[in-house]
């Protein structure tokens, strides 16, 4: 199936008055009963939704009767046939077609009679208005985002000659040559004459009539290409937008093509394209899967009892199948949702069923049926991960920091997910969308809440609205009150907003690191809690190449970065007490022991402290003082006969620049009094965020009252008369021994 190229042209259309859809006579209804008369008005000319891209038009007719004192008609048309109820009488019409407010072309028609005895008919050509300036051609072409090779050639039309036309011939002569995907494999001379734009993107032209031709290579190696081409019309400051589907590319092979592909199936020739599949409505193919999917159609095939596709939908279930049998590697045994997860493999709607009945040690093997096709696959158990974060949040969203293993690139990527449980989840709901791709140049330290922020007000809001889900995701993916429920962006086929910037979007090249932020942020000023977990981004074909976060390497939002919002909002990587670890065990300090006021610890005296519920907040006024939170007995035993420690502290301060350090240990002695080692010596959202990896003194530091206290230190200046006090408020202390 590979040398089959399509080309198609289609020159019907470059007169200078296109012809809008309808007849040019008119054989109308019969009138209806009673005075009134029917009048069928077609509209022709400019813009009439043949294949010209042009700005999107809305046409408006002013109806006037003959007469002094008649009332003009307003009326809203379409293109091609409108029928219009009228009283019997003359009229002259004009028609006019605008974009938003600019009026792009116009036509009009004196004399039109209307009796009560039959339909009457007219029409107007519409006449553009002069094209001058510079306008915009703006694309999305995300159907090809799996071609290596992908170009835009842009003739002015006056230049070709259609009777002698030969685009691979004359290609380097075009006004503008756009390099998509695979530019060093684009048939130029001369690489420099390039301009390298996305698949979503767009370009300032003259005001003009042009010939676009595109041309988009699935595999730069064996396919070949696939060319069509369309007029273009660019009018002075309006942007004429292109989408193109199969059926206006390939117009009636589709069919044909199909029946070849079923045909082809059927004799046990498995050499299909994944544009041949995708021009005939089948879903989920690409360039990145498009071998496993040949490959497994083999042997879906052979197995027992399944049988080649007679027809589109059967070989939608076999495509179903093989993307099943290709993704459905590993799941994790508690999921809930794993039977869900596998079914969204199927790309085409098609019923899949799971049998676990005999899933275990040592092959793990599950029976699948999906459609009419049956098969066996192992699906080996994958344990969620450790990684837990507590979030409050109001009109920012937490971003993390996706690194891909090796090899891979954005383009195997097809989705991210979180895991998340809230108190009341469809309540108090800003949005839920996916936004990114950010860049760390994006964000910028915000010192009042010490943490990185990509600003909402600095262009970085609905730039970046990559997917916008709608909070009826929450209940469609079963969200209820203290409930773990998993929600799904996508990067492909995403809904981005109308304001996204075709940039954000990474090309399938890109190695990364990416940076999305996720979340159900608040509304306006009021905070939204909530527990994440599980924070994925799904691998299109194999979940062992799954990004799972197991630890957090960026501390930024993406919000407005103003004290209601963002002064509001906090993230706190938490103990998961879910986690399944024998060899594990997690210790919280009881913040109501703690040591008072006026404690002398090393030299540096003590801060004021108090207790509220579920609280500790600490007030320092002097360098070097420290907050100590008792250790019981029990616990200092426990820790002692660890092998490691990981310290989790859920806390946020007014001073985000000074230094802190904490450790285990006596603030009594004036030496030798650390049992672990001290971790910081930094601000403190670096020093207090996440899971840290705190390691023991050793001897002969390793006594049990060297165990006895968590001690927070302040390392800032002394607070001057009359200032506020740094304070800390601490809602959580765990210590996680490992075993």
């Amino acid at each position: 199936m590979k040398n089959k190229t399509f080309i198609a042209l289609f020159t019907a259309l470059l007169a200078v008055v296109l012809v809008l859809s309808g007849c040019s006579a008119f054989s109308g209804p019969a009138a209806p009963a009673g005075d009134g008369g029917t009048l069928a008005l077609t509209v022709k000319g400019v813009g009439a939704g043949g294949r010209t891209i042009m700005p999107e038009l809305t046409y408006k007719a002013t109806i006037t009767p003959a007469g002094d004192d008649a009332v003009a008609i307003d009326k809203t048309l379409v293109a091609g046939v409108n029928i219009i109820k009228l009283e019997p009488g003359t009229y002259g019409i004009v028609v006019k077609a605008y974009n938003g407010e600019v009026l792009v072309a116009q036509g009009s028609k004196t004399g039109v009679v209307v009796t009560a005895e039959a339909a009457a008919s007219a029409e107007i050509t519409l006449t553009a208005e002069t094209l001058t300036g510079k306008g915009t051609f703006a694309w999305d072409l995300s159907l090809f985002s799996d071609a290596e090779v992908a170009a835009i050639a842009i003739f002015k039309l006056t230049d070709v000659d259609l009777d002698t036309f030969e685009f691979f011939d004359e290609f380097e002569d075009a006004d503008e040559l756009i390099a998509i995907a695979g530019k060093d494999e684009i048939p130029v001379t001369d690489p420099t004459t390039l301009v390298e734009k996305g698949f979503v993107d767009s370009i300032e032209l003259d005001a003009e009539e042009y010939l676009v031709y595109f041309f988009v290579q699935n595999d730069a190696e064996e396919d070949d290409p696939t060319v069509w081409s369309e007029v273009l019309r660019i009018y002075a400051g309006l942007k004429s937008s292109y989408q193109p589907s199969f059926e206006n590319i390939f117009g009636g092979e589709g069919k044909e093509l199909e029946d070849l592909i079923i045909a082809a199936i059927a004799e046990g020739d498995y050499d299909i394209t994944a544009p041949e599949l995708t021009a005939i409505g089948v879903a989920g193919v690409s360039a990145g899967n498009i071998n496993d999917i040949k490959t497994n159609i083999g042997l879906i095939l052979a197995a027992a009892g399944n049988e080649a596709p007679e027809d589109l939908d059967g070989l939608k279930e076999l495509v179903d199948a093989a993307l099943v049998m290709a993704g459905a590697v590993g799941v994790d045994p508690a999921s809930p949702i794993k039977d869900t997860e596998i079914a969204d493999l199927a790309a085409n709607d098609s019923d899949v069923d799971v049998d676990w009945d005999d899933w275990d040690e040592p092959d793990y093997e599950v029976t699948i049926t999906v459609g009419a096709y049956e098969f066996t696959v192992s699906i080996l158990p994958i344990a969620e991960p450790e990684f837990l974060e507590s979030l409050e949040i109001a009109q920012v969203v937490p971003v993390y920091r996706f690194a891909l293993p090796s090899g891979e690139t954005y383009g195997n990527y097809k989705a991210i997910k979180i895991t998340v449980k809230d108190a009341d989840p469809t309540a108090n709901i800003r949005f839920v969308r996916l936004m990114g791709n950010y860049s760390a140049s994006d964000f910028a330290w915000n010192a009042g809440s010490g943490v990185l922020v990509a600003d909402f007000n600095s262009g970085k809001n609905a730039e970046f609205i990559y997917d916008d889900i709608g909070a009826g995701a929450i209940t469609a993916a079963g969200g209820a009150a203290d409930t773990w429920y998993t929600l799904t962006f996508r990067l492909v086929g995403n809904s981005p907003n109308g304001s996204f910037v075709a940039a954000n979007k990474p090309a399938d090249s890109a190695t990364g690191p990416f940076y999305f932020g996720v979340g159900v942020p608040g509304n306006d000023n009021s905070i939204k809690t909530e527990l994440i977990k599980n924070i994925t981004m799904v691998h299109k074909a194999d979940p062992k190449k799954n990004v799972v976060l197991d630890e957090l390497d960026f501390f930024g939002f993406a919000g407005y970065p103003i004290a209601t919002s963002l002064g509001l909002s906090s993230r706190s990587v938490v103990a998961n007490d879910d986690y399944d670890d024998p060899a594990s065990v997690t210790l919280q300090l009881d913040l109501t022991k703690f040591l008072d006021d006026g404690t002398v610890l090393n030299g540096s005296a003590h801060l004021d402290a108090t207790t509220e519920v579920g609280k500790l907040i600490a007030e320092f006024t002097k360098g070097n003082s420290r907050a100590c939170v008792e250790i019981g007995e029990t616990q200092v035993t426990q820790i002692m006969a660890a092998k490691s420690l990981k310290i989790y502290v859920d806390a946020s301060s007014t001073d985000t620049t000074s230094n802190f350090r904490y450790h285990l240990g006596n603030p009594v002695p004036s030496g030798g009094w650390n049992g672990s080692a001290s971790f910081g010596g930094a601000p403190f959202y670096s020093v207090i965020y996440g899971g840290k990896a705190v390691g023991f003194q050793g001897d002969p530091n390793h006594i049990a009252a060297n165990f006895g206290y968590f001690i927070l230190q302040y390392q800032g200046g002394d607070v001057a008369d009359g200032e506020d006090p740094v304070t800390v408020t601490i809602k959580s202390i765990k210590i996680k021994l490992i075993n």
